[in-house]
């Protein structure tokens, strides 16, 4: 349709763009497609640090422990560090999966022009995060 925009199964084909020249339909949400891109590379960043802080954290913990066995001195406050460390390297690998299909799911509805944010969503992460950050106050609170 010169003008307008031709739909093929659901699916915008082209829309009428600068001058009245026909072009892609995807290419008017290339900024929105962007910026998820980009949301996706940062939790693909954080995951992957995450990951790598808890490898260091877990090694460098079963290092102490054995230097301190070695030593004769009871190791009981590298164990905790040591399974924290694994516990990073597990969220880390669920949080790329979840970023994973967040970010197929926003595509999706981007293309299709339904795309929603999800407010609750961004309401638990906040509020997990506000418990870690609690949970590390007394934790670090409690060894002092």
């Amino acid at each position: 349709m010169p003008g307008g925009e031709c739909r093929n199964e659901g699916v915008a084909v082209t829309e009428a763009g600068e001058g009245g020249k026909e072009q892609p339909a995807r290419t008017r949400h290339v900024s929105e497609h962007m910026a998820n891109e980009r949301t996706y590379l940062a939790w693909l960043r954080t995951s992957v640090t995450l990951m790598s802080f808890g490898l260091v954290l877990n090694r460098f913990a079963a290092e102490l422990g054995a230097v301190r066995r070695a030593a004769g001195l009871h190791a009981i406050l590298t164990l905790p560090a040591e399974h924290v460390g694994v516990g990073m390297v597990g969220a880390g690998m669920v949080l790329i999966l979840g970023a994973a299909v967040r970010y197929a799911q926003v595509r999706h509805g981007i293309d299709t022009g339904e795309y929603r944010p999800l407010t609750r969503a961004a309401w638990i992460i906040a509020l997990a995060v506000l418990v870690g950050g609690v949970t590390c106050l007394v934790w670090m609170y409690r060894r002092s």
